[in-house]
């Protein structure tokens, strides 16, 4: 008798694009911040200038109509610029300021993973609101999470005026991300993640607030935006293990580089087809002090985001990657909401890929 061959399952993949990515900040109301949030930048430059001997009548004149044109040619940009030590840009050389302080969270919960592996036993550690893991290590949160410009109003969604304004921005300038997630099924089975940047933005539905569905998208053959991480999907849940993720992002709001390790997935698959999960993992906290210092005191007093303040905490809260000459961390762990949409991928043409170079770098 003859042998039937045997059925093999078959992979199936499903591609994605990136519609919302920024730190997944959990909004708890005044519990999260009993000290309240930190001051706007008209508050925090009006203490900058006691702290160097200035008036308050001179304050006051230095700081009529603030901000003014926003064209840079105010009185108060050159002494917030040099607030330090008088000659040199804080920004560049925040050690020439003394830490003026930040509030930070004192809340319980807050979204993420236990990256550390300590779990309950990490006494400061978090709570995540959804799933109640506890040992969750997510210090950026703790940081920013009491600067107004990174807080949802009573009853907002998790999106913030700040980040909203970030990323409504960078998704028509930025090239976009892909997700790739390929399985044999979708109930229970090993799952493969992959994500890309492709060669081109993405173009807006008809609302024009959501990206369009079903668009294709040519990859960008650049490896600094390729990584891959292996997991598990079960009843449409996917979650991955410890690995890279990287993005070559935009300094608008972010970083250049989004670089994370020892990151962690996990991804619900909506039944209407798209994504929408938590990304946690360390990324270099420099970084993330560039990607706001880098736009000097426009971001800063734009956002209410005291940069000096930050560069001391981002210091100071860091809690991965030792260094091994000094034992000072260079990491900080983080979590950030990711939400996609179904979306088609081709290899780039060399062509294309020539040509997206050239428009990037004229």
């Amino acid at each position: 008798m003859a042998c039937l061959p045997i059925a093999t399952a078959r992979a199936e993949t499903r591609t994605y694009v990136v519609n919302w990515f920024y730190m997944n900040n959990y909004y708890g109301g005044d519990q999260d911040c009993p000290e309240g949030l930190n001051p706007s930048s008209i508050d925090f430059y009006k203490r900058e200038m006691r702290r160097l001997g200035y008036a308050e009548d001179q304050i006051e004149k230095i700081m009529d109509g603030y901000p003014g044109a926003g064209d840079g040619r105010g009185p108060w940009v050159a002494i917030v610029v040099h607030r330090g030590n008088g000659v040199d840009d804080v920004y560049e050389n925040p050690e020439t300021a003394p830490d003026p302080g930040l509030k930070v969270v004192k809340g319980k919960f807050a979204y993420g993973f236990n990256l550390d592996g300590r779990g309950a036993d990490a006494q400061t550690a978090f709570e995540d609101p959804e799933t109640h893991e506890k040992g969750i290590d997510n210090e950026l949160y703790r940081l920013v999470g009491c600067i107004k410009s990174y807080r949802g109003g009573e009853g907002a969604a998790r999106r913030p005026a700040f980040p909203d304004y970030v990323w409504d921005v960078l998704r028509d300038r930025m090239p976009a991300w892909m997700i790739t997630v390929t399985a044999d099924n979708w109930q229970d089975s090993e799952v493969t993640v992959t994500f890309d940047r492709a060669l081109k933005t993405v173009m807006r539905d008809a609302t024009g607030l959501s990206a369009r569905v079903n668009m294709t998208f040519p990859i960008d053959p650049d490896p600094r935006g390729h990584s891959v991480v292996k997991g598990r999907v079960k009843d449409g849940v996917i979650m991955t293990e410890p690995g890279a993720i990287n993005f070559i992002a935009d300094a608008f709001g972010l970083t250049s580089d989004l670089n994370f390790t020892q990151a962690k997935l996990r991804l619900q698959m909506k039944p209407d087809g798209t994504l929408q999960g938590v990304l946690g993992g360390y990324q270099p906290w420099a970084n993330f002090y560039w990607g706001n210092a880098g736009r000097s005191w426009a971001g800063e007093y734009l956002h209410s985001q005291d940069a000096v303040a930050m560069y001391y905490a981002l210091r100071r809260m860091a809690d991965g990657n030792p260094d091994p000459k000094t034992g000072e961390m260079r990491d900080i762990s983080s979590a950030y909401a990711i939400e996609a949409i179904p979306a088609f991928t081709v290899p780039a043409t060399a062509r294309s890929a020539a040509a997206v170079r050239t428009s990037q770098n004229p």
